[in-house]
């Protein structure tokens, strides 16, 4: 709730054909993950697989590790932080989320989160955030993709990879002559906000 829309309504108001998608969303704000290694850890799960099986893991981890609180006899539960799965070795993990490769993949991730400054994934320039990103074994463009919208709220950039959903809901929206050349310059001449755009644009058309 913390961003700024101003700014990007006042592009969209000027984007004819985004307009009424504006008017039917007004108010709506990117949902985020509650932690940037949260974010990632998912990433990496939800990876190849199911949904159902990668909430599966991801509950199955929550509860190994993770902090919890009750109140009126519920318990609520916190995803565990970077350290505490660092703290675990691959070994217990993978006794845990029952995955090999995705237990090497998460320990990669949990370590290299570990051992980030945080005011660096969210005020660094975006390129250079990218970079340490793709580093991490098990990251990929997509992933960290996922990983700066979803979770770090950085919503300047479009992905570079454009899916064919988004761009299927792009000609819905556009025109069917829209292509590659046509959708970039429509994402970019909302600049910082890009992501937002796609975002509104993917939710309309759902």
């Amino acid at each position: 709730m913390e961003d700024d829309l101003k700014p990007f309504y006042a592009l969209g108001r000027e984007d004819i054909k985004f307009n009424p998608v504006l008017e039917d969303l007004y108010g709506l704000h990117q949902v985020k993950f509650l932690t940037p290694f949260e974010g990632a850890a998912w990433a990496v799960l939800s990876q190849r697989i199911s949904m159902k099986v990668a909430h599966l893991m991801k509950d199955r981890l929550t509860k190994a590790v993770g902090d919890n609180i009750q109140v009126d006899e519920v318990d609520y539960w916190t995803f565990p932080n970077a350290h505490q799965v660092t703290n675990l070795g691959v070994e217990k993990l993978q006794s845990i989320i029952k995955n090999k490769r995705k237990s090497e993949y998460l320990m990669a991730v949990a370590t290299a989160f570990d051992d980030v400054n945080e005011n660096f994934l969210t005020k660094a320039p975006i390129e250079e955030v990218k970079d340490w990103l793709l580093n991490i074994k098990g990251i990929g463009e997509y992933s960290a993709h996922l990983e700066l919208v979803r979770a770090l709220g950085r919503m300047e950039e479009l992905s570079t990879h454009h899916d064919k959903m988004l761009m299927n809901y792009a000609r819905r929206l556009y025109g069917q002559d829209t292509n590659e050349e046509s959708l970039n310059k429509i994402a970019n001449s909302y600049g910082e906000f890009t992501g937002y755009w796609s975002y509104y644009l993917r939710t309309n058309c759902k």
